[in-house]
């Protein structure tokens, strides 16, 4: 749950910052504060001691978020402007600070960046399923139950690797497979498992396990060693 915004980024920018800004026309109206934020009310541009002047659209594309004050749930989510997103699950029960922008929302606790998401623009949960997975993978059976859980298909590909692992193992088993598939593409990248995976479902296609899948991607030190022991005996 998180509280309301506690501070809006400031849309002012330095005087010195201006002064390397395109020069601006002499009507065009800008809004000064002090550096204690008292405002002095609409002016022209010009040097002003101790004020920060700026043309309020121009501020605007520099920099305007909003900051909220969360704590992650016991289910590695925050709900932020009635969205829900996902946060990396060591941070469960912890608060964290978010900054929502145009586009983007970043979490941070303390001053570490720990998430960033894009942001939502009807309402749909984000969620990244590289920060639920070690959660899920404790209590496999609430995969099942998890109230995203359709986030958790990172593509076409994934639903079909899921409903096969699924057919081929049965509910429980081949659901515990396809998170420690997920748990396998969170460590190398989905560019990295995709390709193998497509050629793997499919109709008439073998069963399978993510162990297999592991093997061909990720090759032993045993296997190299025995390549190296044969090139080895070759050459002798």
């Amino acid at each position: 749950m998180c509280d309301r915004a506690v501070q809006k980024c400031s849309t002012f920018i330095s005087l010195e910052i201006v002064h390397h800004l395109p020069r601006a026309a002499p009507h065009v109206r800008w809004r000064a504060r002090t550096r204690r934020g008292h405002p002095l009310g609409p002016r022209t541009v010009k040097h002003h001691g101790n004020a920060e002047l700026v043309d309020i659209g121009l501020a605007r594309r520099f920099c305007e978020y909003d900051e909220v004050d969360c704590r992650v749930s016991s289910h590695s989510t925050i709900r932020v402007k009635q969205v829900t997103y996902s946060v990396p699950a060591r941070f469960i029960g912890r608060r964290v600070r978010v900054r929502v922008s145009e586009q983007q929302v970043v979490v941070y606790h303390g001053a570490e960046p720990v998430a960033a998401l894009p942001r939502s623009r009807d309402r749909q949960a984000v969620i990244d399923y590289r920060h639920i997975i070690q959660a899920l993978l404790r209590k496999p059976g609430a995969f099942a139950r998890y109230r995203h859980r359709e986030e958790l298909f990172p593509d076409a590909t994934y639903r079909a690797a899921h409903d096969q692992l699924v057919r081929d193992h049965g509910q429980r088993p081949g659901e515990l497979e396809y998170l420690r598939l997920l748990k396998l593409t969170a460590e190398l990248g989905i560019s990295a498992v995709a390709g193998r995976l497509s050629e793997l479902v499919g109709e008439g296609s073998p069963p399978w396990r993510t162990e297999s899948v592991r093997q061909f991607l990720c090759p032993s030190l045993a296997v190299y060693d025995a390549l190296l022991g044969g090139e080895v005996a070759d050459v002798a």
